[in-house]
């Protein structure tokens, strides 16, 4: 198995040399528990505690509810799995494997609903929520950012994000490892902290039933799902 370090083409600070096209199976290489961190990092997001509150606090629904909730709706991941198999067989990217199932016209409008969705609406709102982030962790080390520092951090982070997409798969492999421990780390101390605090005895004020408990449950487990059915990057084939 050749690794990412050595592999032409894919190398950690490298720029990717890849885009939609096929990979050819020598350029094909990994494991899949290396594909834990990549995934692992940027699911571990305020995102879950956002769609956690939103359970209880904005559909009415106990926290046993959004307990199973969140665990029904996460068995979706294992749809994700099969998709992402076309992925390794092909050699292409989900974008392109799903032109078997729209047609290359149908694709395009596939590509545009969820491309501008996952990746304007999506991203915006992580950028937003790291933007605000910023601002929070510049106060704590005595720096309050006017407007013109806002704007500089702003360009900061975007700039960061985009220049890991332009870097692709090896830098971000590299990265995502301690990005990953930093995030589980950091999520362990702040769920010890909700379970410490967390009234257990708390109950709706008004119990669902019948046609709206139906459609809370049917609202969470769709907020709780995967986000997006993208198959494993072609490069990750083991086999």
């Amino acid at each position: 198995m050749t690794s990412t370090d050595t592999l032409p083409g894919d190398r950690a600070g490298q720029i990717e040399q890849r885009g939609i096209e096929f990979v050819p199976d020598a350029e094909r290489h990994g494991r899949p528990r290396e594909l834990f961190a990549l995934w692992a990092a940027p699911n571990v997001s305020y995102v879950s505690l956002t769609l956690g509150g939103m359970l209880t606090g904005l559909l009415g629904l106990s926290w046993q509810s959004g307990l199973v909730i969140t665990v029904l709706g996460n068995l979706f991941w294992v749809l994700i799995g099969i998709l992402a198999v076309s992925g390794t067989s092909s050699g292409t990217p989900s974008e392109v494997v799903s032109r078997t199932m729209f047609g290359v016209r149908g694709n395009r409008v596939n590509i545009a609903v969820t491309g501008w969705l996952l990746c304007v609406s999506y991203i915006a709102l992580n950028l937003a929520a790291a933007a605000l982030a910023a601002f929070a962790l510049s106060g704590v080390l005595g720096w309050e950012p006017g407007t013109a520092g806002q704007v500089v951090l702003v360009i900061v982070i975007a700039a960061v994000t985009l220049a890991l997409s332009v870097y692709g798969h090896a830098t971000i492999t590299r990265l995502y490892q301690p990005f990953s421990a930093i995030l589980a780390a950091a999520f362990a101390i702040l769920g010890g902290f909700v379970v410490a605090h967390t009234n257990w005895d708390w109950r709706p004020a008004e119990q669902l039933s019948g046609s709206a408990l139906t459609a809370a449950w049917m609202a969470g487990i769709a907020s709780c799902r995967p986000g997006s059915t993208r198959s494993s990057c072609s490069r990750w084939c083991s086999g």
